[in-house]
């Protein structure tokens, strides 16, 4: 059975020394364990064992992770970070590491997971044993209630006049690349976009947008504002008030978003909807930028 030192200054264990269940590669609690976990060799940063959670949420085969770095499964803007880490010394005081990092998928996904790794000795090499758990939804969460807070601070308490800089300064605060204001319109029949904004530097988008007919019920925005809670707009092609103008959005880079309800006394008074730009990561996958 693999021996674990947990006094030691290094978890470790010699895999050549494994039989039976256990948590090392090979063993039940390793392979079958329902999330994420690798071990990747510390002076080349290959993966040196997975497991069958790692193959299922990556969509690598274990073949394509033994034959690839750890850098590999990052966004391109972590990676110098993930230097920075690694050059850390291993035998601390703790055995063991955590921190969030940004992840990448082999169709391109970009996720958000909550790291826990220790140092081990595998196959003779000095290794770490990294468990990965996806924490983009308590995250997306996190950021959809501190979002709606600000969005009605700056809009109920702007005035008329100023409410477009404070969409912008909204919009630049929160990393998104565009931001639109949806009004009621003939006894709140339907919501007509009222104002937008967007980076200057950016590729300029139609500023015409077909109204949403509240009526019919359809789409995130009436979603948002009968319900009043954030709603997350995964394919604008699908969405009243976008698809008329999906193949502008489309050209520059606008994928996906997110739709707050501004309420006063417990009644919706208007949408913000916050649009974010897909890029092509560097190393060749889509990745979300601004999330």
């Amino acid at each position: 059975m693999a021996a674990f030192n947990l006094n030691s200054e290094a978890f470790s264990f010699d895999a050549t020394d494994a039989s039976g269940p256990g948590f090392y590669p090979g063993g039940l609690l390793f392979d079958r364990a329902p999330v994420p976990m690798w071990i990747f060799d510390r002076e080349s940063l290959g993966f040196l064992a997975v497991n069958d959670a790692a193959v299922l949420k990556y969509r690598y085969s274990r073949a394509e992770f033994l034959a690839m770095t750890i850098g590999e499964i990052r966004s391109s803007a972590d990676l110098p970070q993930l230097r920075r880490e690694l050059a850390r010394p291993v035998h601390d005081a703790s055995p063991v590491k955590g921190g969030e990092w940004k992840h990448r998928s082999k169709a391109g996904e970009i996720f958000d997971v909550e790291i826990t790794s220790t140092a081990v000795r595998f196959q003779g090499r000095d290794a770490e044993m990294v468990a990965a758990h996806d924490v983009t939804g308590h995250k997306r969460e996190q950021q959809g209630i501190s979002v709606r807070y600000a969005l009605n601070r700056l809009l109920l308490e702007s005035s008329s006049d100023a409410t477009e800089k404070a969409l912008s300064a909204l919009c630049d605060w929160m990393g998104f690349d565009l931001v639109e204001m949806w009004c009621p319109y003939a006894g709140n029949q339907m919501l007509l976009r009222k104002l937008f904004w967007q980076p200057p530097d950016e590729q300029p988008i139609a500023p015409v947008a077909s109204p949403v007919l509240l009526e019919l019920r359809q789409g995130v925005l009436a979603r948002a504002w009968f319900s009043g809670w954030p709603n997350w707009i995964e394919d604008l092609s699908q969405e009243p008030g976008y698809q008329d103008r999906i193949a502008n959005l489309q050209q520059a880079g606008i994928s996906d978003g997110i739709v707050f309800a501004v309420r006063d006394h417990n009644a919706t008074t208007a949408l913000v909807a916050l649009l974010s730009l897909r890029v092509v990561d560097g190393n060749g996958g889509a990745g979300i930028v601004h999330e």
